[in-house]
């Protein structure tokens, strides 16, 4: 019952052996080159590219479609921004017209005294 591989059968073994062996080898070969170094580089950069692209078309989908909240963002950022100037600008526009204990000399707001200049 039990016979002896013949000598045929031992070759045959041994070639799917070499073939398998190969397959295995290649495949390793393969996942190594796969985690290099380069390759995960590579990879990511492509990963982000493709990510900073989706994520700029839907900023434009966004903007195009919510143009008053984009344009209040905007001005918000720029007051922020020039806050200080603004400040300054506002300060001396009130003390122009309302004394202040730092200007008491500010000419007194009269509400009425245009319509005199327009007759």
């Amino acid at each position: 019952m039990n016979a002896r591989p013949t000598n045929d059968d031992l070759r045959l073994l041994r070639a799917l052996r070499k073939q398998a062996t190969a397959r295995i080898d290649a495949r390793i070969g393969q996942a190594k080159s796969d985690l290099a170094p380069a390759t995960l580089k590579s990879r990511l950069s492509i990963k982000l590219r493709d990510e900073a692209k989706g994520m700029g078309q839907e900023a434009v989908y966004w903007g195009r479609n919510h143009k008053g909240l984009l344009a209040g963002g905007i001005a918000a950022i720029l007051a922020w921004f020039f806050r200080r100037p603004l400040a300054d600008g506002m300060i001396k526009i009130l003390d122009r017209y309302f004394p202040s204990p730092e200007n008491p000399d500010a000419p007194q707001y009269e509400p009425d005294s245009h319509q005199d200049r327009m007759n």
